[in-house]
C-alpha cells in the first residue's frame, strides 16, 4: 500500500507494544504529548493569561486572508486569483468554515507545539484538511528494507476519516510545528513547556487570592466607637450603615453620630507585594508568547501607544508565528520558494492602524514604490484614471547623470540671488 517494505518482518518479543502494517514495525509505546509522557497538560489552558496570549494569536491569524503569489518574467510577486490551495484552505472540510480551522490550528500550536492536519485525497487531488488530536499524533522515523522513512501514528481515537490503522504517510499529514528541540527535531514545544514556572506562579498566585476570597473573607472597613453597644444595637447601626452605604454609587452620604468612625482597611505591605508578583508573572507569560501585555492587559494600555504595542507584538511574536504557518503550508504543497509562496495578509491587523498607514503609503507613492492605483487598491478603493504609472518627482535625477560644471554653476546662482535678497545694513546705505 505505501510502495515499500511490503514483506512482512518476524517480530521478536518485546516490553513494548508495537503494531505491523504493510510490513512497519512501529513502536507505540511513546509518549504522543504530555499526556502519555505523564506530564500531564497541567492547568496551562485554564489559565487567563495563557488563554488570552492563544485566543489573540489566534482570533488574529484567523481573520488574515490567505494568499498565492508566484513570481512572474519582470521578479515581481503576481497574486493567483484562482488558486486551488487558497480554495481548499478557505473551505477546508464540510464541518468547519477558514477562520474556525485557522483559528483551531493556531491554538493547538501554541498550546502542544504542534498542530496535525490530514489531508484527505480525490482522485489524486487534495480535497479537504481535518484537524487531529494533537496529543494523538505524532511524526517519527520507521526503517524497513529499503531505509529510512518518516510517517505519522494517529491514536484511533482522533477524529481521522480513513482506512488505515494508524500510519499516515508525510503526503498526506500537514504538520506546522514551533520551537523543536536539537535531541528531537520530529516535535514541536510550546512555550509554556519552556516558561512553566512563570505559568505555575501565576496559578499559585490566583489560587491563593481564591482560597482568601472564599474562605477568609475581611470587610472593607470597619466602625468604632467609644461608647458600649449591646447586640441589638450593633446589628441596628450595622443595618442602617449598610442601607445607606449601598446609596453611594448613587450620591448617598452615610452620616455617622454618637461618635462612630469609619475606618476602611487599605492594602498591607504583603498583599501590595502579592500583586507586584502578579503583575511580574503574567509579563512573563506574555514574553514567552512574544506578546506585549498591554494588549491583553487594560490596565497596561492606552489609545495612543495602542499602535506601538501592535508593532511590537508583530516583531516579537506574531510575525514569527505567520512565516512558520505559510512556510509549513508552501512547503506541503510542493511550492519552490523562489517561484511561489503561500502568505497569510496581515493588513488586517493594521487596519486600526489608520495614520501611520495612510503615511507609509503616501511615501510609497512618492518613491515610485506603489503607482496610485494600487495604493488605493490595498485600501480598497478604485482605481482613477491617470492612476497606473508609479510617479516620481522631477529633480530627482540619478548619480551617475549629475555634472560638476553644472552642480558648480547651479551653486554660484543660487549665491547671487541669496545676496541680491539679502537686507541692506545702515552701514552699506551711508
Amino acid at each position: 500500500m505505501f510502495g515499500f517494505a511490503r514483506k512482512k518482518k518476524k517480530l521478536q518479543e518485546e516490553k513494548s507494544t508495537v503494531n505491523t502494517h504493510d510490513g512497519f514495525v512501529l513502536d507505540t509505546s511513546y509518549g504522543m504529548g504530555w499526556f502519555q509522557e505523564g506530564k500531564g497538560r497541567g492547568s496551562s489552558e485554564h489559565n487567563g493569561v495563557v488563554d488570552a496570549c492563544i485566543r489573540m494569536h489566534s482570533q488574529i491569524i484567523g481573520q488574515m486572508p490567505i494568499q498565492h503569489y508566484k513570481k512572474v518574467a519582470d521578479g515581481s510577486w503576481e497574486l493567483q486569483e484562482n488558486s486551488k490551495v487558497v480554495k481548499l484552505l478557505n473551505k477546508p472540510n464540510g464541518y468547519e468554515t477558514k477562520s474556525v480551522f485557522m483559528e483551531s490550528l493556531v491554538n493547538s500550536l501554541l498550546y502542544t507545539g504542534n498542530t496535525y492536519a490530514y489531508a484527505e485525497r480525490n482522485g489524486g487531488q487534495y480535497s479537504s484538511l481535518h484537524l487531529m488530536h494533537p496529543y494523538g499524533s505524532r511524526a517519527q522515523f520507521v526503517k524497513d528494507e529499503s531505509g529510512t522513512h518518516l510517517v505519522y501514528t494517529v491514536n484511533h481515537g482522533s477524529n481521522m476519516p480513513i482506512t488505515t490503522e494508524n500510519v499516515v504517510m508525510p503526503r498526506n499529514m500537514l504538520h506546522v510545528k514551533i520551537f523543536p528541540e536539537s535531541y528531537d527535531r520530529l516535535r514541536g514545544r510550546t512555550p509554556i513547556e519552556k516558561h512553566g514556572a512563570a505559568v505555575a506562579t501565576n496559578d499559585a498566585i490566583n489560587e491563593s487570592q481564591r482560597f482568601f476570597f472564599r474562605n477568609r473573607q475581611r470587610p472593607s472597613g470597619v466602625m468604632s466607637t467609644d461608647i458600649p453597644l449591646n447586640r441589638e444595637q450593633i446589628s441596628q447601626l450595622r443595618a442602617a450603615f449598610k442601607e445607606q452605604a449601598g446609596e453611594m454609587e448613587q450620591g448617598g452620604i452615610p452620616v455617622l453620630g454618637g461618635g462612630l468612625k469609619f475606618q476602611p482597611i487599605s492594602v498591607s505591605t504583603q498583599d501590595a507585594q502579592l500583586l507586584t508578583a502578579l503583575r511580574m508573572s503574567k509579563q512573563d507569560i506574555a514574553n514567552a508568547f512574544g506578546m506585549p501585555l498591554g494588549l491583553i492587559d487594560q490596565v497596561q494600555s492606552t489609545d495612543g501607544n495602542l499602535e506601538a504595542l501592535i508593532n511590537h507584538w508583530m516583531t516579537t511574536g506574531l510575525a514569527y508565528l505567520m512565516e512558520v504557518i505559510a512556510e509549513t503550508i508552501s512547503d506541503f504543497f510542493d511550492m519552490d520558494s523562489s517561484k511561489e509562496k503561500i502568505v497569510l495578509d496581515e493588513k488586517s491587523i493594521k487596519r486600526t492602524l489608520f495614520r501611520e498607514r495612510l503615511e507609509a503609503l503616501g511615501t510609497a507613492v512618492q518613491r515610485a514604490v506603489y503607482s496610485p492605483n494600487e495604493a488605493r487598491a490595498i485600501e480598497g478603493l478604485p482605481p482613477v484614471e491617470g492612476g497606473d504609472k508609479p510617479y516620481l518627482q522631477q529633480q530627482m535625477i540619478a548619480v551617475g547623470s549629475i555634472n560638476p560644471t553644472q552642480v558648480q554653476a547651479t551653486q554660484n546662482l543660487q549665491n547671487q540671488q541669496e545676496q541680491v535678497a539679502a537686507p541692506v545694513t545702515e552701514a552699506e546705505t551711508e
